[in-house]
């Protein structure tokens, strides 16, 4: 996540690609659950699998403006995270 995020702050561009604990490469879903999350944000492009990474890098190498985030959290994910702790 740090990558993503410091890389997102530098206007690079950030592709993922989640591992599957259906292929045995993580014990959990904590990756694509994270993936499916940052599909919501238009500056991330997610690959779920080996083919629609291929589409990806077909287009995405092509662009060259890329959207920078600031360097600290919005308020609504600050308050998205005290409501979630204070739930518990």
């Amino acid at each position: 996540m740090g990558s993503i995020l410091q890389s997102l702050e530098n206007g690079k561009p950030v592709i993922v690609m989640p591992r599957n604990p259906d292929l045995g490469e993580v014990q959990n879903t904590h990756q694509l659950d994270t993936a499916r999350r940052m599909r919501e944000n238009v500056s991330i492009e997610v690959a779920m699998d080996e083919n629609e990474l291929a589409a990806i890098l077909d287009t995405f190498m092509a662009e060259t403006r890329r959207a920078v985030i600031g360097s600290s959290a919005s308020c609504e994910l600050i308050s998205a995270i005290r409501r979630s702790i204070h739930e518990d």
